[in-house]
Order: C-alpha cells, then sequence, then structure tokens
C-alpha cells in the first residue's frame, strides 16, 4: 500500500477524536444551582433516601430510638400496679365485709337467745310433800310444778326416785348419785304428766306415786335412822320455740318433820 496522503491521515483523526467524545445527555432542564446545593447538605437516610431518620435519632447500632416504646412500657407497668392494688384493696374490703356479717349475725343470735331466755317458760319443781312412807307401801304425795317464765311450757317426761345414803354423807358431793338418778330418770314415771301444759305465772299440782321403795334392807336401814332419804324429781318439757328443756332437783326427807328440804347445790333448770 503506499502512503497515505496527508487528507487521508487528517480525516482519520477526526473519527477517532470524534468516537472518543462522552454520549450527549438528553435535553432538558438542569436543576437549580441551589436545589443542589441544599440537597448536597443534607444527610442520606439509612437507605440513601433523604427524608429519613437522622444519626441524632438513632443509636449505637443504626437502630431508631423508638422513644414511645418505652412510655408504653412505663403505661403497662403501671397499670399491672394499679391492678395489684385494687386486687389488694379488694380482698382487705371483702374481709372487713365479711366480718361485719359475721358479727352481725352474731348480734342477731345474741339478741334472739336473750329474746328467747326472756320471753321462754322456766318450769321449777316444789319440794314434795309426802303423805304416805311407810313400809311395803308406794310412797305417795304430791308436787307442783311452777311455770316462771312468760310463755307456756309442755310437760314431755316427769319422774320421781328416792335414795338412800349414810346419814353422814357429804351434801356438796353428790354427783355420783346424781349421775344415777339421770340415767335412768328414777323407776316412777309419771304418764299422765305427758302433753301436760304449765301456763306461764301458773302452777300445778300433781301425784307422787314411787313403787318397790320402802322394801329392802336399806329400808329397814332408814327405819332404823342409819340412812338419809333422798328424794329426786326431775321433768323435762317443750317451750314455745321448740327447744327441750328440764329441771331436776334433790330434796332431803327429814324424819323429824316429815318434809323434805331442798339440796341447793341440785337445783338445776336450763
Amino acid at each position: 500500500m503506499g502512503k497515505k496522503s496527508k487528507k487521508t491521515k487528517r480525516r482519520e483523526r477526526k473519527r477517532a477524536a470524534k468516537n472518543q467524545q462522552p454520549e450527549r445527555e438528553p435535553d432538558g432542564p438542569s436543576p437549580a444551582p441551589n436545589v443542589v446545593q441544599e440537597d448536597a447538605g443534607r444527610p442520606a437516610d439509612s437507605d440513601g433516601g433523604a427524608d429519613g431518620p437522622t444519626k441524632q435519632d438513632q443509636d449505637e447500632f443504626g437502630r431508631p430510638r423508638n422513644w414511645y416504646l418505652i412510655v408504653q412500657t412505663f403505661v403497662g407497668l403501671a397499670l399491672v400496679a394499679f391492678t395489684f392494688g385494687q386486687v389488694i384493696v379488694g380482698y382487705w374490703q371483702w374481709d372487713a365485709t365479711d366480718k361485719q356479717w359475721d358479727a352481725m349475725m352474731e348480734q342477731i343470735a345474741q339478741t334472739e337467745r336473750t329474746f328467747q331466755l326472756d320471753q321462754r317458760a322456766w318450769l321449777s319443781i316444789a319440794p314434795p310433800v309426802i303423805e304416805t312412807f311407810e313400809a311395803d307401801e308406794p310412797i305417795v304425795g304430791k308436787h307442783n310444778v311452777t311455770n316462771s317464765g312468760k310463755t307456756p311450757g309442755t310437760i314431755l317426761k316427769h319422774a320421781s326416785d328416792i335414795t338412800y345414803l349414810p346419814t353422814n354423807f357429804d351434801p356438796v358431793d353428790l354427783t355420783a348419785q346424781v349421775a344415777g338418778l339421770l340415767s335412768h330418770y328414777g323407776h316412777a314415771p309419771q304418764p299422765v304428766l305427758m302433753g301436760a301444759v304449765v301456763a306461764p305465772g301458773k302452777e300445778n299440782s300433781y301425784l307422787l306415786n314411787i313403787f318397790d321403795a320402802t322394801t329392802g334392807k336399806e329400808f329397814e336401814e332408814f327405819k332404823k335412822e342409819n340412812r338419809a332419804a333422798l328424794f329426786f324429781e326431775f321433768v323435762s318439757y317443750l317451750d314455745v320455740f321448740g327447744e327441750r328443756r328440764r329441771s331436776w332437783s334433790l330434796f332431803i326427807y327429814d324424819r323429824s318433820t316429815g318434809k323434805c328440804e331442798r339440796l341447793p347445790d341440785y337445783d338445776h333448770m336450763d
């Protein structure tokens, strides 16, 4: 090949220079200088945007400081504490109310007991009057039952008995004898008194009959003045409140006068 002409070399240089020029950007308005400067001075967010939280809103790990979570946690704990306090106060109030209820019911019961004690029947047994006390004969007499209460009393059971003791017996210590007498209410119950009503403030008189008590060695010792005779009188009754009551007394027979005297330590009403 021959040497290229100067004109040809010149065209090749222009073509190469043209190929090395950068592509031309599309036509359009260029951004204003002040806008470029404002964006240039704004820090980018974690995602590269301009509207995200700044570094002042981030912790050392780059996470946002959500202070409202702290407030929510505090409020939640406060609500838990408040609820627990309400439970404690509620328990105290319930306990106080329960105690007040118990006290009120006890007061009502006490008032009812006081009313019943004031209005109920009180039956007492007067010393028996002995008319016949001879060997091989029934002991015959009478005794009075008095109602010192404010309402009637209905007799459920009545019994009379006699026991013989040494003349030097201790009138203070008759526990064993009383227990024995109460265990069977005597061997001469008076069925005629069943259902008898004793009106308040009234005194009813009833016959007394004790059989099989004037025979045997004990009665012989009594006649020889080596034994003392004790009469036991018992009555059970029903008051108007439906409560079962009982009264019993011990009386010592005075052979010189033929009368019975009450032993104060053994005069019982319930």
